[in-house]
């Protein structure tokens, strides 16, 4: 082979595998991704990478999707939708916290991974006496809840970062500047549940949903002023637009 040759071979930039996409991809985290930064990780120029990926949506897409796709999905156990969906709430939450930013892609994409995941939930929910329609908002119901926990959750814990106080330390604070004899209920409450356990607090949040979702199931769901509260947002919405 000549000097010209083999100059040319060298000048080639290598074929990347999706293994090693991901590997530098979850190297870096979701929260601080680019497409440079994968790049430099990789030994490879930015205009090699653009031939993947459009831009970092896509990116982060693609790791969003390949994460979740290696999660199996949750046994569909008795059949029944509330076992199955507990179940299922738990086992997104793990996967957020394994991987941090990824509850934040999930939310502003659709992931193609997630679709069988729906599809499971469903299906369960259908046989489970839903409508599907309503079976459609009970899985959305359990996958926000959970979107919104752990982001909600990260948002804390960098704000906490930044700060060096949690959020209960900053309700504390907040109580106390209160004067002596107001929001005693609050006062107390900020006082002992310092320590409180997210963990606790999920379980209930979770439990709670579930059951106002069985509520609404059955022939004669408990009493809610759902349809009014719908008519008088629309109302106001009107009323807004015509200012």
């Amino acid at each position: 082979m000549n000097e010209s040759n083999k100059r040319e071979r060298r000048g080639r930039p290598a074929k990347l595998t999706n293994q090693q996409i991901l590997d530098a991809a979850v190297t870096i985290g979701l929260p601080n991704l680019t497409l440079g930064g994968v790049a430099k990780a990789l030994g490879v120029s930015l205009a090699a990478l653009y031939k993947y990926f459009k831009d970092r949506d896509e990116l982060a897409e693609f790791v969003a999707n390949t994460i979740i796709v290696d999660y199996p999905l949750s046994p569909d156990g008795t059949g029944d939708w509330f076992h199955w969906a507990h179940t299922f709430a738990y086992s997104q939450r793990s996967i957020y916290e394994r991987f941090p930013g990824l509850a934040q892609v999930a939310v502003q994409r659709t992931i193609n991974a997630a679709i069988p995941r729906l599809e499971q939930s469903v299906r369960l929910a259908l046989k489970s006496g839903f409508d599907e329609k309503t079976a459609w908002w009970a899985t959305r119901a359990i996958q926000e809840f959970v979107f919104s926990w752990y982001h909600r959750v990260e948002i804390r814990e960098a704000l906490t970062g930044r700060t060096g106080k949690s959020c209960q330390m900053s309700l504390r604070r907040v109580v106390r500047e209160f004067p002596p004899g107001e929001a005693p209920l609050m006062r107390s409450i900020s006082t002992k549940r310092m320590e409180e356990s997210e963990d606790e607090r999920f379980e209930f949040n979770l439990r709670a949903l579930l059951a106002g979702i069985a509520a609404m199931r059955t022939a004669n769901p408990i009493p809610m002023p759902v349809e009014k509260g719908v008519a008088g947002l629309r109302k106001s919405r009107a009323r807004l637009a015509n200012k």
